[in-house]
């Protein structure tokens, strides 16, 4: 069978391509949820990749991130999506570039997929505690430390998931720990269990006896006769399909108060752009006045003040050439994201109480407490004459650029350190200077920022 023919008999994108066990971490999403998902991307373009991985180059690849996107495009168009990196197809639907193919010898999958959706999805504080479980359950000897450095989470929130798993026995208690350095360290004795704690282990339960060769078994009518539970007309059955029933009811009313709250945007939007055409109006009608009372021959006449294009503000301090010190850099760096976090909270603040636990105001409520828990690293006088090269100012289009723009110049500052050598007296201060910068610009790295519909 050709590869052509081969792809017109698959029905989906699954018939295909194996996927990954880690992808099975995060539940999929539901028809009515896939459909607004893949309409968007339709409409604006795939913006996140399609993750495939392969153990080895002689491994089939997997896919390990992007299941409901495909899910979502496959709906909406009708048709199997093709993948080929780095481009998917599916029907007139493209996207170019979208799909990348990670090295098994080099990327741990399960923190990948952890800490791509970690952040991005809509998950519960017990829902993410439980995926960081079993992150450390895989590997307890790494430090806290290093897993949050892996998957761009605090390391007091891999400690406070490390206890609860170890409490519940989920994961393995390890004397020792290796830290990001690659040592081993010791850790702390436990303090001994508090009466509400007791230290006596749970009896294990005894596996159920099997029935021997020539012992008769029980009929499946002699069990449910003695058993409520199973069967389609089950107690257990109709209190779970009463319970699925009651969450797509709320579901949908999640989404009709979505819906009402993108009507209220429009109307203020509407409003908004109205005011801003009488404003046009009148300033045209004062230009034409203007040149009607004082033009001359050769004489334009006044500019109206809302017309006048106003002197571009410079970013930071610095030479024409584009240089600025580090002792500048730094800190100007660190005050672009602090005024993003006070734009979040803004945002957020002024959401409509039927918006403000929509997923959008959640994700910037949460970019919001990052970027306002950084800290301004101090740098030395040995270091603060240092010249910075900056990058060449860009038009920015959004938060997100202007997050981009600030870990660009935190990265600027980062390079210069690192040309310091050894031998120079400010080499030790120079790397503990960037490895406080790089900690920063991993936390604002995972940091997003979601438009009107994210």
């Amino acid at each position: 069978m050709s590869l052509k023919s081969e792809t017109l008999a698959r029905k989906s994108w699954r018939d295909g391509l194996q996927i990954h066990p880690a992808a099975e971490l995060f539940p999929r999403m539901a028809p009515d949820e896939l459909k607004v998902l893949g309409e968007d991307i339709v409409k604006s373009g795939l913006t996140s990749h399609i993750a495939l991985w392969r153990a080895d180059p002689k491994s089939p690849v997997q896919l390990l991130d992007g299941r409901n996107r495909l899910d979502a495009i496959e709906l909406v168009t009708g048709k199997p999506v093709e993948i080929g990196a780095p481009s998917i197809m599916a029907g007139e639907f493209l996207a170019t570039g979208r799909v990348i193919e990670l090295d098994g010898r080099k990327v741990d999958p399960w923190p990948y997929v952890i800490s791509a959706n970690i952040h991005r999805r809509h998950l519960n504080v017990e829902q993410r505690q439980n995926l960081l479980i079993a992150l450390i359950a895989r590997a307890p000897e790494k430090s806290d430390r290093q897993l949050g450095k892996e998957i761009g989470v605090d390391h007091k929130t891999i400690a406070n998931a490390r206890a609860k798993g170890e409490a519940t026995g989920e994961i393995s208690p390890v004397k020792k720990r290796i830290g990001k350095d690659g040592k081993a360290r010791k850790q702390p004795t436990q303090k001994a269990p508090t009466e509400k704690q007791p230290a006596e282990k749970q009896p294990t339960k005894q596996p159920e006896k099997q029935p021997a060769r020539n012992e008769p078994v029980e009929s499946a009518t002699t069990i449910t006769s003695t058993r409520g539970d199973i069967g389609a007309d089950s107690t257990g059955e109709i209190e779970r399909l009463r319970a699925r029933n009651a969450e797509l009811e709320n579901h949908k009313r999640q989404l009709e108060i979505k819906v009402e709250g993108f009507k209220n945007e429009i109307k203020e939007l509407q409003t908004e752009n109205a005011a801003l055409r009488e404003k046009l109006e009148a300033a045209r009608g004062t230009a034409v006045a203007s040149s009607t009372n004082t033009v001359t021959a050769g004489d334009a006449g006044p500019f109206p003040e809302c017309l006048r294009r106003k002197p571009k503000a410079t970013d930071a301090p610095g030479n024409s050439n584009g240089e600025v010190t580090l002792k500048d850099a730094v800190p100007d760096a660190f005050r672009k994201l602090k005024d993003l976090a006070g734009e979040c909270n803004d945002v957020v603040d002024k959401a409509p109480e039927h918006l403000d636990q929509a997923p959008r105001i959640e994700t910037l409520r949460e970019t919001a407490i990052v970027l306002e828990d950084l800290r301004v690293p101090d740098v030395p006088a040995e270091l603060a004459s240092i010249n910075i090269a900056l990058l060449k100012p860009r038009r920015l289009r959004s938060r997100g650029d202007r997050r981009d723009a600030a870990l660009d110049m935190i990265d600027a500052c980062m390079k210069a350190l690192n040309t310091i050598p050894q031998g120079d007296p400010r080499h030790q201060q120079a790397c503990d200077l960037c490895a406080k910068l790089q900690d920063a610009s991993t936390e604002a790295e995972n940091c997003e920022f979601p438009g009107m519909y994210g």
